[in-house]
């Protein structure tokens, strides 16, 4: 479906510049990303960004708008369209479209959602939002790119105490179909459903988030054989059930973030990272891991410095170790030789938000 002429009404819409409201009760924002971005292997690198030796300046190109509508008290819809990395500008997607009704302490939603896996699910594709240019890959790119669906959603709203509130939400979702890269072929998936339960807790200076995702889906994985045009189809019926911890942490202008994601056969993935607040500096450093499905870990280093509100850049050096090569970590396609099973990354990132 091309959605490029709503894309580009929208950007240039005189309202979206000056970033105003539309009006009291509509109000439209938007969000983007560029980088400059290089590594010293010939191994594409990152699922749908492609990453390799050559000097790219659209591997991660982000691009995005939002549309709020308070239509009264208790309803309300939201639009998100955006330009992801694996996208063309002329064929963006919606991330999310719903209609929320909120009853006391109860928002249902029903539509498009954001899958609520994560810390940062709801901004996944703004990188002003957080400290990296990009979000830990061992973690947010496990779960095959997939960040939404379609369905609806229970959140109730409330305090556990003086001083902890909490978020519950329950969703479901309808059966969807999907065709997904993977190192040396693709993979299809024809879900059944998909369920889940998140828990936020949020007190003094700390935010806690534990999720849980159940789907049933049969899946084909059609590989290539190396050294040939042959291929071959295996299909199987599976039963997912993924488990996903987080914190965030200040301590003054320090903050720790650290996610875990595990399923049985899968994913036993994990990263932690540091930053630290100085004025318009934010120096962080991440370690990572993947383990079971892919075997890698990942060294961060990296300087962040915000020009304004609106504006934000990111310097950043990556160093990733894939330790078997018949499992190839964060590459994309296999690796051509032992040696080339590590490589650094180095980026130059631009992000903002309008």
């Amino acid at each position: 479906m091309k959605n490029i002429s709503s894309l580009v009404a929208l950007l240039f819409s005189p309202c979206v510049l000056a970033a105003h409201p539309l009006s009291d009760t509509v109000i439209l924002g938007g969000f983007g990303s560029v980088s400059a971005a290089k590594s010293d292997n010939t191994t594409p690198l990152f699922r749908n960004r492609e990453i390799t030796d050559d000097w790219c300046y659209d591997c991660d190109s982000t691009l995005g708008l939002q549309l709020d509508w308070r239509i009264s008290p208790a309803l309300r819809t939201s639009f998100q369209l955006a330009k992801r990395p694996q996208d063309h500008y002329s064929d963006p997607e919606w991330e999310w479209v719903y209609a929320a009704y909120e009853v006391n302490a109860l928002t249902i939603k029903v539509g498009r959602l954001r899958l609520p896996l994560f810390l940062m699910s709801e901004y996944y594709y703004v990188s002003y939002a957080y400290p990296w240019f990009r979000p830990p890959q061992d973690v947010y790119d496990a779960t095959l790119g997939i960040t939404s669906y379609d369905g609806i959603s229970f959140t109730w709203n409330g305090w556990l105490s003086d001083q902890i509130t909490t978020s519950v939400t329950a969703h479901y979702g309808l059966p969807d179909q999907g065709t997904f890269g993977i190192v040396g072929g693709q993979l299809k998936l024809d879900s059944d459903y998909t369920a889940g339960l998140s828990l936020q807790l949020y007190f003094d200076d700390s935010t806690v988030n534990v999720s849980y995702l159940r789907s049933e889906a049969k899946q084909t994985a059609i590989m290539t054989i190396p050294s040939s045009d042959q291929t071959v189809t295996e299909q199987s019926k599976e039963t997912f059930d993924i488990f996903s911890v987080g914190i965030e942490q200040y301590w003054g202008p320090v903050r720790l973030l650290s996610e875990g994601l595990l399923s049985r056969d899968l994913y036993a993935n994990w990263y932690v990272s540091l930053d630290y607040h100085w004025q318009s500096l934010t120096p962080y450093v991440t370690y990572s891991q993947q383990r079971r499905d892919r075997d890698s870990e990942s060294y961060l280093l990296g300087l962040r410095y915000t020009l304004n509100q609106h504006l934000a850049v990111n310097a950043e050096w990556q160093y990733i170790d894939a330790k078997r090569v018949n499992r190839n970590g964060s590459f994309t396609a296999p690796p051509t030789s032992s040696s080339q099973e590590d490589v650094n990354l180095f980026t130059l990132g631009l992000s903002f938000q309008f």
